[in-house]
């Protein structure tokens, strides 16, 4: 299924993913799984789910939030082995592939309460080689070592779970708001790849001139040789 999103005619398919979170003594910990090496976004480490199917398809609508529920119930129990109640999904985001990459995807991002969930984590074996649960900053850390793979929505959002010592503080603050929508735009440059948000000063402007811009930023600066930056003073109060 694809839809047609509002930076550019290509098609983009929707998908959604969820980030179960569950407790411990002192921080959360989310559930990440490892991508097949042969498969899009391969040997990454990313939240449980996938495409939205036909079989997925509420009120004739391939990109709204039912759909993208009933998708990544379908996908986190095909993939992990855990079955998620539907009604207890919270969504917090939606990301947007750039323009300029070939497989583009239109994703909502949900928040999963897990503590009570007794369901043991049986990976497929065939899209998903290994499951673990981290908290976010160790995975972090991890990445800036380079032993753990992460893709950009990921990244951003370990970063905001890392700010919660527990995952009801993650759930309240997160449904107090509207789901943000990430539209990003981004470029290479000598150092890696830099990726703009629309708050962003430079969001419209030109490669050459973007990097020289000055003001409010949200973007991400992922180095080749370097931890990834991520900074958003833009949405501050």
């Amino acid at each position: 299924m694809t839809i047609n999103n509002e930076q550019t005619s290509k098609a983009v398919r929707a998908s959604a993913t969820a980030v179960l979170l569950r407790d411990t003594a002192e921080q959360i910990q989310v559930l990440l799984v490892q991508k097949n090496h042969n498969i899009n976004f391969g040997g990454s480490w990313v939240f449980p789910g996938g495409m939205v199917e036909s079989e997925d398809i509420q009120l004739d609508d391939v990109n709204n939030i039912d759909s993208a529920s009933h998708a990544v119930c379908r996908e986190t129990y095909e993939e992990v082995s855990i079955k998620l109640d539907k009604n207890k999904l919270y969504a917090f985001s939606h990301w947007v592939t750039p323009a300029q990459i070939a497989k583009r995807y239109s994703t909502w991002f949900f928040l999963y309460n897990a503590n009570h969930t007794e369901q043991a984590i049986n990976i497929d074996s065939q899209e998903i080689i290994d499951a673990k649960w981290l908290t976010p900053q160790h995975a972090l850390t991890l990445h800036a070592k380079n032993k753990l793979k992460l893709n950009g929505p990921s990244f951003v959002t370990l970063i905001g779970l890392s700010e919660f010592s527990s995952t009801n503080k993650a759930i309240t603050y997160y449904q107090s708001r509207q789901p943000h929508k990430y539209l990003p735009r981004g470029f290479a440059t000598k150092d890696g790849f830099l990726t703009l948000f629309q708050e962003d000063c430079a969001y419209y402007l030109k490669h050459e001139k973007a990097l020289l811009a000055k003001g409010p930023m949200h973007r991400t600066l992922m180095s080749n040789s370097a931890p990834w930056r991520y900074i958003c003073d833009a949405l501050k109060n």
